[in-house]
């Protein structure tokens, strides 16, 4: 799979072009990803570079969000190595799932761009968000 697109029409999160080479130790070894977020008046986009344990940390954060479709008090949330790219999730009381996402040009950052949503269905439209992560993300992921 090319591309994980999250949400439908003008307010999207796109995470493509990874790459992942477990086994080379090198600091840009295990991978990195390109997330592109658009939204009315907005695109952005960076690289995200990823260790392999970030593979399968945010391959366990789409799953947990599918296990949780009753919802959850708080806040869920997963950040890349560098900070780069933070994802929080929030449920409302009918399981509703609101993502936020951040993104900043790396671990001291000189820009920082915010997208709230978009909202992902309880149920089925979180289960099959889980699935197209793990059919996008390289490699063996967990959950």
């Amino acid at each position: 799979m090319d591309e994980l697109v999250v949400g439908r029409g003008p307010q999207v999160a796109i995470f493509r072009d990874a790459s992942r080479s477990d086994g080379d130790t090198s600091y840009t070894g295990e991978g990195s990803f390109v997330i592109e977020l658009r939204a009315e008046g907005l695109r952005a986009e960076h690289t995200v570079f990823m260790f392999s344990f970030d593979w399968d940390n945010l391959g366990a954060f789409f799953a947990d969000l599918a296990d949780s479709w009753k919802g959850w008090d708080g806040e869920k949330r997963w950040h890349s190595i560098e900070h780069d790219l933070s994802i929080a999730a929030t449920s409302d009381s009918q399981g509703h799932c609101q993502l936020h996402f951040t993104v900043r040009d790396g671990p001291v950052p000189t820009w920082e761009v915010s997208m709230t949503g978009p909202q992902i269905d309880a149920g089925e439209d979180m289960a099959a968000l889980d699935r197209a992560a793990r059919r996008w993300i390289p490699g063996k992921t967990t959950g």
